[in-house]
């Protein structure tokens, strides 16, 4: 890698099916929980997301040498300060991701079990590797003009289309140095 460069994991949560807790309700408000050696990401809580929650939320991690897999875990919130345990998945390997070439992406499949061993749901996430430029290659190059690419993953909160014919018209609208586009 370059100096000072990086190597990322990105998490893409997508989404989780069949999930089950532990005392059979189906109301469940889930969050996933991702850890990749020392580091702990989650998505936010899915109010009301039940067997089949989506989140599309998207989790970073650095990544060091030795690291051949992830742990996800899927807790339900019960209040603010309070989470069970729904399922989890202690070693999810990344030796498929870790094959491919940088900027790849490998869909895993993640199934997970309760504290009981229980099939208790499954997980979907994608992941990718990215090289992240060091902090003071982004301050150069945030001094010089150049291109900018910005790709945006998912759309959340969209209120549905006024009648069935529209298809509605969302747009993304970004502000670089004062200047919005």
């Amino acid at each position: 890698l370059a100096s000072g460069a990086q190597l990322r994991l990105y998490a893409a949560v997508v989404g989780a099916a069949d999930l089950r807790s532990a005392d059979g309700d189906m109301d469940l408000y889930p969050f996933i929980q991702v850890v990749c050696q020392d580091q702990c990401r989650r998505t936010r809580t899915h109010r009301g997301g039940g067997a089949e929650p989506l989140w599309n939320q998207r989790l970073s991690f650095v990544l060091s040498a030795g690291t051949s897999h992830i742990s996800v875990c899927c807790q339900e919130e019960e209040s603010l300060s309070t989470a069970v345990l729904v399922g989890t998945n202690e070693r999810v390997s990344l030796d498929e991701l870790l094959q491919m070439s940088v900027g790849s992406t490998c869909t895993l499949n993640v199934p997970l079990s309760n504290s009981y061993g229980m099939a208790a749901g499954m997980v979907v996430v994608k992941v990718s590797l990215a090289v992240a430029p060091s902090r003071s290659s982004t301050h150069a190059m945030a001094s010089q003009r150049g291109l900018v690419q910005i790709v945006a993953l998912c759309a959340e909160g969209l209120p549905p289309p006024p009648t069935l014919g529209d298809k509605g018209n969302p747009f993304l609208k970004i502000k670089i140095g004062g200047i919005a586009k």
